[in-house]
């Protein structure tokens, strides 16, 4: 029992590391936040999913049945996005991601990017808020592959 709520403990810890990465990244002027440094521990793929998003949609995306106990929690807010990182079909993590940090831009959202392209742009909007999107060499793609407009 001790080593399971020890396992539990360290994997907090290893979520808030995650964030504040993340959190610096964003601030530290170069432009792009890396998933992949932010997060060392092994994952191949990861979903971003803003409030709202129902379990069912949450499968599709991630390709396996999955509840989230931080998504549907009481303390599951309006103002966070939560981040799933998974490894083959299996969740290795999750966390809410506090709005008062940043924003992920809605085109990122209810998606699943390989850990090799789990980098994001970073920029301000309107209100002076930081935002995470898609690189500027992949906008108006789909998965690498560039859409075609009707």
């Amino acid at each position: 029992m001790f080593g399971l709520l020890a396992a539990c403990a360290r994997k907090q810890v290893g979520v808030r590391d995650v964030i504040l990465s993340i959190e610096v990244q964003a601030r530290n002027g170069l432009g792009v936040v890396d998933l992949a440094a932010a997060a060392p521990f092994p994952w191949d793929r990861v979903a971003i999913f803003e409030p709202h998003t129902t379990a069912a949609q949450m499968e599709q995306v991630l390709g396996f049945p999955w509840h989230s106990r931080v998504a549907t929690g009481p303390a599951a807010s309006e103002g966070e996005d939560l981040i799933v990182f998974c490894e083959r079909d299996a969740v290795v993590a999750e966390m809410r991601f506090p709005a008062s940090a940043l924003r992920f831009c809605g085109k990122l959202t209810r998606r699943a990017f390989p850990r090799s392209q789990a980098r994001f742009s970073v920029r301000r909007d309107v209100n002076g808020r930081t935002v995470l999107r898609m690189p500027d060499a992949f906008h108006g793609r789909e998965n690498g592959v560039a859409r075609t407009r009707p």
